[in-house]
């Protein structure tokens, strides 16, 4: 088995640690804040993942294409992403 190279190992270090401060912390605070901070995660996410978001959007406009506007399919997107945030947030806590 060979060594992972230095900038993988720190990565893995990072979210690894990163996980277990928000198990940490989601025990401390109430669970409204946790699902709140949670969705806000969601949120940011939405931000960054662009290639998922577009994947999504396209999905949600061949789904409901005939029933909702574009404005209202990419609402909808966002909310999928908050959503997804509070839904890690649960099974963090549990």
């Amino acid at each position: 088995m060979t060594k992972r190279p230095l900038r993988k190992r720190a990565k893995y270090s990072l979210i690894y640690y990163f996980v277990r401060l928000l198990i940490f912390v989601s025990n401390l605070i109430p669970r409204r804040l946790w699902l709140w901070f949670c969705g806000l995660l969601g949120r940011i996410a939405y931000s960054f993942a662009t290639e998922t978001r577009e994947q999504i959007t396209l999905h949600l406009g061949l789904a409901y294409s005939k029933e909702k506007s574009l404005k209202e399919i990419l609402a909808l997107s966002k909310e999928t992403f908050k959503m997804l945030g509070k839904n890690a947030g649960d099974v963090l806590r549990a």
